[in-house]
């Protein structure tokens, strides 16, 4: 079969139009070992290249996605190597040639719905991935969930009008009135919950799982100050007369208008992490810049260090309902996880493998622990809402 062919059944297959006839010619190619060694880079090319990364709605994406993420989580000394700078696409499409596709593939089909995908059965069933949720706690204490609450006007607070889109999304309206006393609100997000807010200036603010974000709604003329807890992605509006600051773990992180990531969960080394623009950290006395492509880390005596040439996007991927990891260890991922799935984590040994791939966070909580099983380094024991983790040497 020819490159074009190959190419068009392949397109065909991610979109879901692909045929059953077609699918089994699909697959006894690239049963054959000089497809399989072009395998990666085809799904890699077809994706970043073609209409599915740029054009697709969310709905086509996301079931683009699941096909091609059987398997991407790898640890560093399994068969298929990490590409500098080539997408993780590759990993993905050589993961699911090495265990095969026809399972994903027939799970669509119309006569194979009751079908169970034994290779990939996790102990502790379907454990569902979080989802937008928050709590809303006005000036007055008066507290709103958000992912239950009614689309449009949430509550009226000061100059500003609290407003619910139909995405979830939280938007702040400035109201033709004055109001010199200042309100505070407080957005919360529980473990498996994620949330996104555009504050009364316009600076965007998406709240990772177990987060919180503290700010007054209506900033003063000076000054644009807001407190953090947990993981929060910033896109601050510009105003070079207001300086927005980030206080967070007797940090202060201050920007006129410039994108960046700050975590700071007590089970966490803080980061902040910019990715465009300029930011000034300033912590026991002490000032450092943050250029672009930079990473500011707390170190356990307080001393802020700086790194750069940062995977940024592996920094933001929980932004873009990603997990995704570049030679990660064991522990990272699984405090991710527990966040997101909301599962306590217990270790029975301990693994120095590391890890890296990538895998959509709308995967239930079963199909992460597969994957990570495949690699044949970890197995998982899941109890109540419990993961415990065993390493290789640690299997019974």
């Amino acid at each position: 079969m020819n490159q074009g062919n190959l190419t068009t059944l392949f397109e065909k297959y991610l979109s879901g139009s692909l045929s059953e006839d077609e699918f089994k010619i699909l697959w006894e190619t690239l049963q054959q070992p000089e497809y399989k060694e072009k395998w990666a880079e085809l799904a890699a090319t077809i994706w970043e290249d073609n209409r599915y990364r740029q054009e697709a709605d969310e709905e086509t994406r996301q079931r683009i996605l699941s096909k091609l993420q059987p398997v991407i989580l790898e640890s560093r000394d399994t068969v298929v190597p990490m590409r500098r700078n080539k997408s993780w696409w590759t990993v993905a499409a050589a993961a699911i040639i090495l265990l095969g596709i026809s399972a994903y593939w027939f799970l669509d089909a119309e006569d194979q719905k009751n079908t169970t995908n034994t290779s990939y059965a996790v102990p502790g069933g379907k454990i569902a991935p979080g989802s937008n949720k928050a709590m809303l706690t006005l000036s007055n204490g008066s507290k709103l969930e958000l992912d239950s609450a009614a689309d449009g006007l949430l509550a009226n607070q000061g100059q500003a009008g609290i407003f619910k889109k139909k995405d979830g999304e939280l938007v702040y309206r400035a109201l033709n009135k004055e109001d010199k006393e200042v309100y505070y609100n407080t957005i919360t997000t529980p473990r498996g919950g994620q949330y996104k807010v555009v504050l009364p200036d316009g600076t965007a603010v998406w709240l990772n799982a177990a987060s919180s974000i503290s700010y007054p709604v209506g900033f003063d003329a000076n000054e644009r100050n807001v407190t953090i807890t947990g993981e929060v992605y910033f896109e601050v509006a510009k105003d070079k007369k207001r300086p927005f600051r980030v206080l967070v773990d007797n940090m202060t992180i201050e920007v006129l208008g410039t994108h960046f990531n700050v975590m700071a969960y007590s089970d966490e080394m803080g980061k902040t992490t910019l990715l465009e623009g300029a930011v000034r950290l300033s912590r026991n006395g002490k000032t450092t810049l943050l250029k672009p492509g930079q990473q500011a880390q707390v170190k356990n005596n307080g001393n802020i260090a700086v790194q750069g040439n940062i995977n940024l996007e592996e920094t933001v991927a929980w932004k873009d309902g990603l997990f995704l990891f570049s030679s990660a260890d064991i522990g990272t991922i699984m405090r991710q996880a527990g966040r997101w799935y909301d599962v306590n984590i217990e270790y029975r040994g301990k693994c120095s493998k590391l890890f890296s791939g990538e895998i959509s966070r709308s995967a239930e909580l079963a199909d992460l622990l597969a994957i990570l099983e495949e690699t044949d380094e970890v197995s998982f024991s899941v109890q109540d809402h419990t993961i415990i983790v065993i390493p290789k040497q640690q299997k019974r």
